[in-house]
């Protein structure tokens, strides 16, 4: 002790700084560290009130998909109106849900196989997208997504390496609807 004692008085000499200094700025140093972090004590009791709300929004969460009404219990019509809510919300998995529900059930089969092949567009599961595309069109080949579903299935192959018939569907687009905003888009693609 004494030896660094000796070693600390000649750093401090050297250096020309008062031991009394030293030990404000030590001080002052350690009264920051007070300030400035947060005890052991403290932080145990954050992160117990965290794991308390945490368990509070969990309880709740249950009580609410406990209260939701299943899809059985609900109109096509109210399905079919949750179901394009979630798609805006870009809720997909539910809007997945119901729209597969109204597939099953054969209620606008074209629109939901059209919102069905969106969703899994924007997804970037462009197979699935392009099986969904050629249903709805099968179904009702005059629905007014036909422009945005021409565009999105050629984009689509595109992606997936099949550029012929890419080519084709921007060309049939461009053919069939000229004037809209989707043909514009499908000239730039073949450029």
């Amino acid at each position: 002790i004494d030896t660094f004692q000796k070693r600390i008085e000649e750093l401090v000499t050297q250096n020309g700084v008062s031991l009394k200094a030293l030990a404000r700025k030590l001080d002052d140093l350690n009264a920051s560290v007070h300030n400035e972090f947060v005890t052991k004590e403290a932080l145990q009791t954050v992160v117990e009130d965290l794991n308390h709300f945490k368990k509070l929004v969990a309880e709740e969460l249950k009580k609410t998909r406990n209260a939701s009404v299943p899809l059985d219990k609900m109109s096509k019509a109210k399905i079919l109106k949750e179901a394009r809510r979630y798609y805006d919300k870009k809720y997909y998995t539910k809007a997945i849900e119901y729209y597969k529900y109204l597939l099953s059930h054969n209620y606008k089969p074209a629109r939901s196989s059209y919102m069905l092949g969106e969703i899994y567009y924007y997804r970037g599961d462009y197979a699935n997208a392009i099986a969904y595309f050629k249903e709805s069109a099968k179904r009702y080949s005059k629905g007014s997504w036909m422009p945005t579903l021409l565009l999105h299935t050629a984009v689509a192959m595109q992606k997936t390496g099949d550029k012929a018939n890419a080519r084709k569907f921007f060309q049939a687009l461009i053919l069939k609807y000229p004037s809209s905003k989707e043909a514009k888009t499908a000239k730039k693609y073949l450029k």
